[in-house]
């Protein structure tokens, strides 16, 4: 309903918030987005961010259009270095290639931040995975995150989470300065 999303602007911006935060499923297939983000922007809103997987920004028309609706920043995940790792982990074929493409279309027309997930599949290949982001222009992540068991049953969690020694045996192994900075980035707190 948008009513009661327009609301919830109304009543950020009456506590004084500028910044609004997407954070859903996708929020970039949600069909009126290029109107919630005017909506935001119209009402004071200096940032729009929408958390996303970055693979509806694909389509360059429609990156063209949420910029031009005001959105400002995006974050997205980067789940491995190359395609068959990418799309095992997100549990959708293509979609390495689409996130390419998507992170293409972003990159000179937003501020775009990503996040480092951390999960068994890929915990050896995070400078691997590092490299590619910073090859596409995204820099280095700006948080790492590990999975936390969001039920009872641990039995899926722990098919998926990495070991936690399996982590610190990864970071330390990093070359320079990078092992360092993804423990600050949060991995500390983790591990």
């Amino acid at each position: 309903d948008l009513g009661v999303f327009v609301e919830g602007l109304e009543q950020g911006r009456e506590m004084g918030l500028d910044r609004l935060r997407m954070v859903a499923i996708e929020p970039l297939e949600h069909p009126d987005l290029a109107g919630l983000v005017r909506t935001a922007r119209e009402m004071g809103y200096t940032e729009v961010e929408a958390w996303t997987s970055g693979r509806a920004l694909a389509d360059v028309t429609w990156a063209d259009e949420l910029k031009e609706a005001g959105l400002t920043h995006l974050d997205l995940p980067l789940f491995g270095h190359e395609a068959d790792l990418h799309d095992e982990i997100a549990g959708v074929r293509w979609s390495f290639v689409e996130t390419l493409e998507g992170i293409a279309n972003a990159v000179p027309r937003f501020d775009v931040r990503w996040h480092l997930i951390l999960v068994a599949q890929n915990v050896a290949f995070i400078q691997d995975i590092v490299a590619l982001a910073e090859d596409k222009g995204l820099g280095r992540p700006v948080s790492v995150l590990i999975p936390s068991p969001s039920s009872e049953d641990r039995g899926p969690y722990e098919a998926f989470a990495p070991r936690l020694s399996e982590v610190a045996e990864a970071v330390a192994a990093l070359p320079g300065e990078l092992g360092p900075y993804l423990l600050q980035r949060g991995l500390a707190h983790q591990i």
